[in-house]
């Protein structure tokens, strides 16, 4: 049986969840003076081209502020615990992101129930049964949230609004006061934001109308954060290969953390401009590595486990292949479905009284 102790020495593990508060503190402040460079650049007096790039970039720049916060919530950013406390809810709020619904939502469900039908908050799919129970106007949600642009729309609607920041989830809603003052800080936190763009977008180019600069500082730049993020977060996993479990047949942990969760590799420029968070394999089995020492991890623990994780190049094509066969999954098949509910993919997992099906066949 695998172990996630397994992959790594003590030697190993001790330099890989080792982590650095000054370290920590100039990529934090780098962070910032990147976002405050950009912001000025997509409200400046350049050619409208120029603003709409600076503001798509500034829109991966929040997307790195988010996973530093992730990092922090984790834990796995700053050694020294407060210090992790106060980046991450610093980092989640500047994102609109409640730090205690995200360790709710994230760490505890996510982490606790990866591939859990019903359970993970994060891209779980319905099984056949429950999609028929669906609305219509739900049912035609899903049809667009599983195509190739539905990412964005995914990660606002169904994440970000309904869990990640109000007390309006159905785990969050019976302690609601203890996520409260989180919550009124992203209400104040996009409040300032509204206002301190306005302003600067004023000193920067007065020629610019109000719509303008909160299109460019402000729209864009959210839009383009959220699609990155449902667009990492679905990749994580879901793919043809990748299972999903009910609750009442789910394996051990160890078992869905290194077979259910994908590792896709980008060039390495996009890699690092990630922050190595699609080297998600070694981040679901030791959640205390930082984010700079996840490259290493993810190529120690393939060294040793390499046929049983899912790992792919990036491409359009297979990304394109991957929305089109995974729409719902069938956990007693152990295979993805259309909607319809026929079988899209090979089956994953050979129930033992169907041990000869070959793994070319689907379900």
């Amino acid at each position: 049986m695998f172990k996630s102790s397994s992959w790594l020495s003590v030697e190993s593990k001790s330099k890989f969840v080792e982590k650095s508060n000054w370290k920590t503190v100039l990529i934090f402040i780098g962070q910032a003076i990147i976002y405050i460079l950009c912001l000025i650049g997509a409200l400046a007096d350049y050619s409208s081209l120029a603003n709409l790039i600076l503001s798509v970039f500034l829109g991966l720049v929040i997307g790195q502020t988010f996973l530093i916060g992730h990092d922090a919530c984790h834990q796995a950013f700053a050694k020294n615990s407060s210090l992790n406390k106060l980046i991450g809810r610093i980092a989640l709020s500047w994102t609109l992101h409640s730090y205690t619904l995200w360790h709710l939502e994230h760490n505890i469900r996510h982490h606790g129930y990866t591939n859990i039908i019903g359970k993970d908050p994060s891209w779980s799919p319905f099984t056949k049964e429950e999609y028929d129970q669906l609305s219509s106007i739900r049912k035609i949600l899903e049809h667009f949230y599983r195509g190739p642009l539905g990412a964005g729309a995914y990660y606002i609607i169904e994440m970000w609004l309904k869990i990640h920041a109000f007390p309006v989830g159905p785990n969050a809603r019976s302690e609601w006061k203890r996520h409260f003052l989180d919550s009124a800080l992203v209400i104040f936190v996009f409040v300032i934001q509204i206002l301190g763009i306005s302003h600067l977008g004023k000193f920067v180019d007065p020629g610019k109308s109000l719509p303008e600069i909160l299109l460019l500082g402000w729209i864009v730049p959210f839009l383009t954060w959220n699609w990155l993020m449902g667009f990492a977060i679905y990749l994580h996993h879901t793919h043809p290969a990748i299972p999903w479990f009910t609750q009442d047949k789910r394996p051990s942990f160890n078992h869905i953390q290194i077979h259910a969760t994908t590792h896709v590799i980008f060039p390495i420029p996009l890699t690092y401009l990630f922050y190595n968070i699609m080297e998600h394999t070694a981040h679901h089995l030791q959640p205390s590595i930082p984010m700079y020492k996840l490259y290493s991890a993810q190529k120690q623990l393939e060294q040793k486990h390499g046929d049983r994780i899912v790992r792919y190049q990036w491409s359009f094509k297979e990304y394109f292949r991957i929305t089109k066969v995974c729409k719902l999954f069938d956990p007693e098949r152990n295979c993805w479905t259309d909607f319809n509910g026929n079988p899209t993919s090979p089956q994953i997992f050979k129930p033992k009284h169907q041990a000869s099906i070959s793994s070319s066949e689907t379900c």
